[in-house]
């Protein structure tokens, strides 16, 4: 797993789910910290490829916008699924939410229950 910051909430709830499921089929998981940093992400990738990794789960940084480091891996047959921020521009698999569908659908559940004021 490659994530931006190992110690936000979510990502610490992501890396224990996804170490459960792995752990059930005798998978191991790695963890690399970008800090946001791109060239930290090319570091990590780079190292997880000459270690044979099977496979990389990944959420970008936030200043990441040069992905070719991304499109090489192809080359060497190792997937990559993309969870929280991932490449638009990229046509790959990924794990993402709709925000807006889901902020529009917490509105109506409140106004169904006769709220409102939402904040």
């Amino acid at each position: 797993m490659i994530l931006p910051k190992l110690s936000e909430p979510f990502f610490a709830e992501a890396i224990s789910a996804i170490e459960d499921e792995a752990a059930k089929h005798n998978y191991t998981v790695l963890l690399g910290q970008s800090l946001d940093s791109i060239e930290r992400e090319k570091n990590i990738v780079n190292t997880f490829r000459n270690h044979r990794v099977d496979g990389i789960i990944m959420s970008l940084g936030k200043n990441t916008t040069d992905l070719s480091f991304i499109e090489a891996l192809n080359k060497y047959n190792i997937p990559i699924v993309f969870f929280d921020c991932v490449p638009e521009q990229l046509n790959v698999p990924k794990v993402s939410c709709d925000l807006s569908t889901g902020i529009y659908e917490a509105i109506e559940a409140f106004k169904q229950r006769g709220h409102q004021h939402v904040a």
